[in-house]
């Protein structure tokens, strides 16, 4: 597989806070900015009992109205029409293949779908709920647009039904996705914390604005809160205020601006959402439904993007970039660990497959997106090309920004980091976020996305990105004089740096031995080829020293060497990531569009390596 990536600076808090009559202290929270989705508003129809082919059909004429007059986006009616012509003047015809509520919603979200001009997307779950109701969701597509309690805003009906062959649920009447977001602390003696500790986030500037917290899990060292940023109130509702938020603790504030919240524009940021459009955590189910924000190549009954696929299944709750909770939590605790994410996997040989998002946007001047978020990926034999997109348009518009064309998975490879940004131009009123892989045979692959953010980044107006790679991708240990060229924008003269590097590993639940100073999982390393100068990034669990530790050794694929001693007690069980030695590159070209590289792979062990470029400080 080859990657590469523009790196960024992320700045963490140094202060030091003493918690009050207590010895502990809180030096700094991960991460600094948080992203606040607020879902647009869904809307559903509930067909009759689609399991039954010729005993359940609509009538002729059923009509259904999307009204969205109170935000100036006019009415539509979509009128089902089975051979009588339309009776409603002006309404759009839907024509199904025969009068089966089964055919009727396909009939209608094509509709709705190809419909440039409609307010709403849709999506139609039937055949897999083993229920006797076929949900049939709709998105508004704009955001801050609601149904409102006292009456206006937007509205669903419907006419015209004497068999009452389908229902509706009216537009919600505020965001229905309250996920939570998630904060680690970073500290000293954090398990004396308890269930009474008041962890809150208060708004800097707007002193009264302030929002609870709950402890997931606490150690020595560290410990998570979540808090939930999304929700709502009143109608229309008002939302969190974006800005820097202070941390406090127990009545104090612990550290100044400790996070900044940002806006998300993308819906479903964690993929908690269910296919009726509201939040619904599955905890242990793989293959759940997706929702209806996101979209996909094959729709049901047989999707390709689901939650929680099972073809590389996820260690839930997510371990990286931290653990959201100690462990697997049952709903009725009130936790709220990370245990969904999205999936993108199929087992058939046809072509590219997505899984995209839009927005819609109005964009007065040029603005710059920033697209960031963790990925995983397993492919059975084959190599998968995989990547994401920022497009103008639909998911089938113009390309603005992309990870590299033509990177692969070869190995499976966990939880890491991705980043895209793009410049869009005045006048933008559609952005499409769009995952995408292929792999030709019929084994199994899979995609995973989580923790997805969106956001305007006009600090960076022109961001460096690299588009890909025009040299051979194979290259023999020992070679002294390999050159890589890769192709881009803003790769400037005098500030790119090139270099190589194996992926990240993850490590789940090692233990810690004090006497010989080794971490110890069966079949933990087997993927992990020691290199003189790696580390092993400690991110949680257990009371330990969070932070970097050299490697000394791989004494087996069950065991490697701790040059110091990481703070944990002997048997402790603990998390993280292996950080392989970078081989820098002995020579950098970079002329604004292309950036040459040169490397001596003098004593490199065989292997795939990520090719990453770092572009000045920012």
């Amino acid at each position: 597989m080859r990657r590469a990536w523009i790196l960024g600076t992320a700045v963490l808090f140094s202060s030091v806070a003493v918690l009050p009559a207590t010895a502990q202290t809180v030096t700094s929270v991960n991460p600094p900015v948080l992203g606040q989705s607020i879902s647009r508003s869904v809307a559903r129809i509930n067909f009759d009992d689609p399991y039954a082919p010729g005993v359940s059909t609509i009538s002729d004429g059923l009509a259904v109205t999307i009204d969205g007059t109170y935000y100036g986006r006019g009415s539509r009616t979509y009128e089902f029409d089975l051979g009588g012509g339309l009776n409603i003047p002006g309404a759009i015809a839907v024509v199904p293949a025969s009068a089966d509520v089964y055919d009727a919603g396909i009939a209608l979200m094509n509709a709705l779908n190809s419909d440039a001009t409609a307010p709403v997307t849709a999506e139609y779950y039937y055949a897999d709920l083993g229920i006797n109701s076929g949900w049939f969701t709709i998105v508004w597509k704009y955001d801050n647009e609601w149904r409102l309690t006292a009456g206006g805003g937007l509205s669903l009906t419907e006419a015209a039904d004497p068999g009452n062959d389908i229902s509706v649920s009216d537009f919600s009447t505020t965001n229905t996705d309250t996920s939570p977001v998630y904060l680690q602390l970073v500290g000293t003696d954090l398990d004396l914390l308890n269930n009474t500790t008041s962890v809150k986030l208060r708004h800097d500037a707007n002193t009264t604005e302030v929002y609870s917290g709950v402890l997931n899990y606490k150690y020595t060292t560290n410990a998570a809160a979540y808090f939930r940023l999304q929700s709502g109130t009143g109608s229309p509702p008002t939302h969190a205020s974006l800005g820097q938020y202070d941390l406090e603790i127990n009545g104090s504030i612990v550290i100044d601006k400790a996070v900044t919240l940002v806006k998300n524009l993308l819906d479903d940021q964690q993929f908690r959402t269910h296919g009726t459009g509201s939040e619904f955590p599955i905890y242990w189910n793989m293959d759940g439904l997706l929702g209806p924000y996101w979209q996909r190549t094959k729709p049901y009954p047989n999707p390709d993007g689901v939650k929680q696929g099972h073809h590389f299944y996820e260690v839930c709750p997510r371990l990286y970039p931290f653990p959201t909770a100690a462990n697997v939590q049952n709903p009725a605790t009130n936790k709220a660990p990370d245990n969904e994410y999205g999936s993108l996997q199929w087992d058939t040989n046809d072509g590219v497959h997505k899984l995209w998002q839009s927005v819609y946007v109005n964009f007065a001047s040029d603005t710059t997106l920033k697209l960031t978020g963790v990925w995983s990926a397993n492919s059975e034999h084959y190599p998968m090309t995989f990547g994401a997109q920022l497009r103008s348009g639909d998911q089938n518009g113009t390309i603005i920004a992309e990870t590299p064309p033509g990177q692969r998975v070869v190995n499976t490879f966990d939880w890491t980091d991705f980043a895209v940004s793009g410049r869009f131009p005045a006048g933008t009123t559609q952005v499409t976020v769009v995952f995408y892989a292929e792999q030709p045979s019929t084994l199994k692959k899979g995609l995973n996305i989580d923790n997805v953010l969106l956001q305007v980044d006009d600090d960076h107006a022109s961001p460096p990105y690299v588009t890909g790679m025009t040299t051979d991708p194979y290259a023999a240990t020992n070679d002294t004089n390999v050159t890589v060229t890769l192709t881009g924008v803003n790769l400037a003269s005098g500030q790119t740096t090139v270099w190589l590097q194996q992926p990240d590993i993850l490590v789940r639940d090692a233990t810690w031995h004090l006497v010989g100073k080794d971490l110890q999982r069966d079949n933990g390393f087997t993927q992990y080829k020691y290199t003189p100068g790696d580390k092993i990034v400690l991110t949680g669990r257990a009371a330990v020293n969070l932070g970097e530790y050299a490697i000394e050794s791989k004494d087996s694929d069950d065991v490697i060497g701790i040059v110091d001693d990481i703070g944990a007690a002997e048997g402790a069980s603990v998390i993280g990531y292996i950080v392989n030695a970078p081989l820098a590159a002995t020579t950098v070209n970079a002329t604004g569009s292309q950036v040459e590289a040169t490397f001596d792979l003098t004593g490199a062990p065989a292997g795939y390596r990520n090719i990453v470029v770092q572009v000045g400080t920012h």
